[in-house]
């Protein structure tokens, strides 16, 4: 399937859709799915409903359709599954962080930098042999970022 330039028509239904014009979910509904169905790749992963549900939000285990109707997500993966969608905790910790410093990696020395370090090395028994191995793992480190 080619992917097509949306007409203004298309770019029209799409900005009704994103604003929640006063339309009835299943008119809503089944602008969203137009959309979907002409811009939208459609590989073996996608439509295991007929019609594709769509779904407006989620919180804990559970997801909701845009009529706000509660279904239990029994094919979440990975941290879905161990700490549930729109946890407040992480959504806060994450809040936390973009507030702070966004954007940290290994080229940054900021303060979180410095603490995982620490937390690292604080149970680590130095000897020559751990010391060497260490100024070997430093140096494949900062050979890795320098290369960027």
């Amino acid at each position: 399937m080619s992917m097509q330039k949306p007409s203004t028509a298309d770019r029209t239904m799409a900005g009704d859709v994103i604003a929640r014009s006063r339309r009835s979910p299943i008119e809503e509904e089944a602008s969203l799915l137009a959309l979907e169905a002409r811009y939208c790749a459609h590989g073996d992963s996608v439509h295991h409903a007929e019609p594709p549900k769509i779904f407006d939000r989620c919180e804990g285990s559970y997801l909701y359709d845009i009529e706000s109707r509660q279904f239990l997500d029994l094919q979440m993966w990975h941290s879905a599954v161990n700490f549930g969608y729109a946890n407040r905790r992480l959504n806060d910790a994450l809040q936390r962080q973009l507030n702070r410093l966004p954007q940290s990696d290994e080229v940054d020395f900021g303060e979180s930098v410095m603490l995982k370090g620490a937390y690292f090395l604080k149970g680590l028994i130095c000897d020559v042999d751990a010391l060497g191995l260490a100024l070997k793992l430093l140096d494949r480190l900062l050979h890795r970022v320098t290369r960027r």
